[in-house]
């Protein structure tokens, strides 16, 4: 059997990183702290009295944006 003939990409292409945005906003997760995050926070709230700590109400705020 003979090898078919590989086809070479320039050298450029080859160091050339890929990405591809993850799209966290059709995920299970995200739709469950989309349904369920203010009823959290406000529970946490309740419970404490001071509310969730602004750096974990920012990293929620940003997931959902």
């Amino acid at each position: 059997m003979r090898a078919a003939a590989v086809r070479k990409a320039p050298a450029t292409a080859l160091h050339q990183p890929h990405y591809e945005r993850r799209r966290p906003e059709q995920t299970p997760l995200y739709r469950l702290v989309r349904e369920h995050y203010q009823s959290f926070a406000a529970e946490v709230a309740h419970a404490t009295g001071t509310g969730l700590p602004p750096f974990i109400k920012d990293e929620f705020d940003a997931y959902l944006e």
